[in-house]
């Protein structure tokens, strides 16, 4: 169906609109012109005059309408959706990360395309047919369903596994961790397609910086030798790196079936002066 979003009626009037494609979890800055489907959630968005952030107005497809929703029901609609997911796949969308399990018995997932645009999910644990303890087993092990890689052999030498940023990872409870004054010896751009959807990001070699698993001041910080980073080509051009820099991140630890052992989930990376 096409969409004619000069029509809809929400209170604002900019052309700012996202979409997601709630069977894949595909985020667009652009709206497709006919590629929309019933279900899927559109954003509309507008920064006005004296606002630091902007207005949200969320919409659905309905029998091919535009029909706008509160922001409960768009996390509703995800969730289902994502429940659907995980049944049908036995992983998660690759940008959504599993949190924890509450003691009430709902599964928390966090659903963060971008920095700006988060969603937290719940799913009840007995929507799977798992008892409590194979619920936390099952989730803490999902992995994510991943893109398929369209570049050829990557040029980086990968790391299976890192002790050093392990541990650290581990004593943050969430699997986080905080890069400092690491320098980029090596960067490399990559693609992946993911349902029909293609990404692009950069593998960063960083070498000889400390890691801590918090950001305080007083946090411990221990010396590694190397890690290997995946980021968004947005995250990194925005800051303006290039091999040599000395720069500071944090993210997640995974260990990804392309990648090895790696950082990702980073939403800021900032060069250090010298």
């Amino acid at each position: 169906m096409k969409l004619d979003l000069e029509k809809v009626n929400d209170g604002l009037f900019s052309r700012w609109w996202i979409y997601i494609d709630c069977e894949n979890f595909i985020y667009q800055k652009n709206v497709p012109e006919n590629d929309v489907k019933d279900d899927d959630i559109l954003i509309h968005k507008e920064i006005k005059e004296g606002e630091t952030f902007p207005t949200l107005r969320y919409h659905t497809i309905l029998d091919e309408d535009v029909l706008e929703i509160d922001g409960k029901i768009a996390r509703e609609m995800l969730s289902a959706k994502l429940k659907e997911f995980i049944l049908k796949h036995k992983k998660i969308p690759y940008s959504v990360d599993f949190n924890k399990i509450q003691k009430n018995g709902l599964v928390i997932f966090k659903y963060s395309p971008t920095k700006f645009d988060n969603f937290q999910l719940k799913i009840p644990v007995s929507d799977f047919d798992l008892e409590k303890d194979e619920a936390e087993e099952f989730f803490t092990n999902i992995e994510n369903l991943e893109g398929i890689p369209v570049d050829g052999e990557l040029k980086i030498n990968l790391m299976p596994d890192n002790p050093v940023i392990e541990k650290i990872a581990s004593e943050s409870g969430a699997n986080r961790v905080y890069i400092f004054e690491a320098e980029v010896k090596e960067m490399e751009k990559r693609s992946s397609e993911y349902m029909g959807h293609v990404s692009e990001f950069f593998i960063l070699d960083l070498q000889k910086g400390k890691a801590a698993s918090d950001n305080k001041k007083n946090s411990m910080k221990r010396d590694f030798e190397r890690v290997i980073v995946k980021i968004s080509e947005k995250t990194l051009t925005t800051a303006e790196i290039k091999v040599g820099d000395k720069v500071s991140l944090s993210g997640k630890t995974k260990m990804n079936n392309e990648f090895k052992f790696i950082i990702q989930n980073i939403r800021k990376i900032t060069k250090n002066e010298e």
